[in-house]
C-alpha cells in the first residue's frame, strides 16, 4: 500500500510480520504497544523508506524479549539501530544519540 504514516499507539500490537506490507512507510508510531520482543523490529528492515519510529513504553525498551532478565548494559535504541540501519529518528530523538 501507499500509507506514508502510520499512527497505532496504544493498540496492545506485539506482531509486526504484517507491516511488512507497507513499503512507502516513513513514519509509524506504536508507542505504548506489547512488543516484547527486539526480534519483531526485523519486519521493520522491509520498510526501507522508514526513518521515524516510536516505540516507547514497550517492553523491548526494558529488555530484549519476555523471557530474559532485565539486563543492565541493554541499549534498547543501539539494537533498533541495528536492526533498522535507515532511521533518522527513534522516540523523537534522532537516531544516531545512542
Amino acid at each position: 500500500t501507499s500509507a506514508e504514516e502510520l499512527y497505532i499507539a496504544y493498540n496492545n500490537i506485539s506482531d509486526l510480520s504484517q507491516l511488512t506490507w507497507l513499503d512507502h512507510l516513513e513514519v509509524l508510531d506504536l508507542e505504548g504497544n506489547n512488543i516484547e520482543d527486539i526480534n519483531q523490529m526485523q519486519y521493520l528492515q522491509l520498510c526501507c523508506k522508514l526513518s521515524h519510529l516510536t516505540v516507547e513504553g514497550n517492553l523491548i525498551c526494558l529488555k530484549p524479549n519476555a523471557e530474559s532478565a532485565e539486563e543492565p548494559d541493554y541499549n534498547y535504541r543501539a539494537e533498533v539501530k541495528k536492526l533498522i540501519p535507515q532511521l533518522k529518528y527513534l522516540d523523537r530523538i534522532p537516531a544516531s544519540q545512542t
